[in-house]
């Protein structure tokens, strides 16, 4: 039993003093003064922060005697100054491995990690390798979060919120908090666990971003087309049954290649005696989304009907020229080119470069680099 509740050792830990996570990772020049008691980090923290807080509660009016000056806030057991109930005696530590004393019972980290194993499974257990896993990384690249870093970052997400759901009105996202059961402490607290282990996670992902000049070169033709060369243009589609499609977006059978094909040389000969193109794609083009807009398609890139369109766009040269029937996967497109502009490699490369080593990192990059480090690392569960 003992061996299968170990794991959640750590996360009760985590649980019950939320800076037992960022400690390691803001300060991780420090490990031997991480040994203080489950739940001792939390009450540090949270007196930390209603010292910068304004008291969200009237202190008792006891009149203390004028000489005494108040407890150090590391020698008092409370929460925060603001909660403290000055007229009652002020409890003992928790031994350290007791989180809890309920009169004379007391709750051990082992029982609070049988609990959350019997309720929750291990479907907690993976988020917390993947922390673990990320601040192995982040000490291997050298990479640390500073306190300031994780308070911006907090304050930032915390305006974001104010402005977005609740239209900038703080009294009524401190409303929601207390709805919710959270003082504005413990929702910082909480936040900034999120927060330190999402900066430490991108700060990892960037640092270990490829820069060189195959990516380089491939963030070019994203953005200015294949070799720098970026087509404007319109098509007309004629839809033609394909192996795996029979069908139209309506549900109509698509008529066989060589019939699509006939049709779409037919449009095109009214094209070459003068008939404006644009009407024509109105009247016949199956492509539903550029139908609506003429024609146009909104962004190309090679690859979006296959080789022959792509080879036959490259191939018109004038405005508004027309290529002849081009057949790609879908069906058979008339092609008509509306501009065509050239980017040099060289007058963008630095700035490519530059975008590529400091741009917000995807989604897809952080899970990326999360598998690398869970494939790469000796995990047993």
């Amino acid at each position: 039993m003992r061996r299968s509740v170990q794991p959640y050792l750590l996360l009760v830990a985590l649980l019950l003093a939320p800076a037992a996570f960022r400690g390691p990772l803001l300060a991780q020049d420090e490990p031997a003064k991480k040994a203080d008691a489950p739940g001792t980090s939390e009450k540090a923290e949270k007196a930390d922060s209603a010292e910068k807080a304004e008291p969200a509660k009237k202190k008792p009016e006891t009149p203390a005697p004028a000489e005494k000056k108040p407890a150090p806030a590391e020698k008092t057991d409370a929460a925060s100054p603001a909660t403290v109930d000055q007229t009652r005696p002020a409890l003992p530590r928790l031994p350290v491995g007791i989180v809890a004393r309920v009169g004379d019972r007391e709750i051990t980290v082992e029982d609070y990690s049988r609990y959350l194993f019997a309720r929750y499974g291990r479907s907690k257990l993976d988020e917390l390798i993947d922390r673990v896993l990320v601040e192995q990384e982040a000490r291997r690249l050298g990479i640390q979060i500073t306190p300031e870093d994780v308070e911006r970052e907090v304050d930032r997400r915390i305006e974001n919120t104010v402005q977005a759901i609740f239209r900038g009105d703080r009294a009524a996202f401190e409303r929601d908090l207390e709805r919710r059961g959270l003082s504005a402490d413990e929702h910082r607290v909480s936040l900034a666990q999120v927060a330190a282990y999402d900066l430490l996670l991108d700060s990892c992902v960037v640092r270990g971003r490829e820069t060189g000049e195959k990516a380089i070169r491939q963030r070019f033709e994203e953005l200015h087309g294949d070799g720098g060369v970026e087509l404007q243009l319109r098509h007309l589609l004629v839809e033609a049954r394909g192996e795996s499609r029979t069908r139209d977006a309506a549900g109509n059978p698509l008529p066989p290649r060589d019939e699509a094909r006939k049709s779409a040389e037919r449009i095109l000969a009214r094209v070459r005696a003068g008939v404006d193109f644009v009407p024509l794609v109105r009247a016949y083009s199956e492509d539903l989304l550029t139908r609506k807009n003429d024609g146009r398609i909104p962004v190309y890139r090679k690859g979006m009907f296959g080789d022959q369109f792509h080879k036959a766009a490259l191939a018109l040269e004038k405005e508004n020229e027309v290529s002849d029937v081009v057949e790609s996967p879908r069906g058979f497109h008339i092609i008509q080119l509306i501009g065509k502009s050239t980017t040099p490699f060289d007058a963008k490369r630095d700035e490519i470069e530059e975008y590529l080593a400091t741009r917000q990192p995807t989604a897809a990059e952080r899970q990326a680099l999360l598998k690398k480090l869970r494939e790469a690392a000796a995990i047993e569960k």
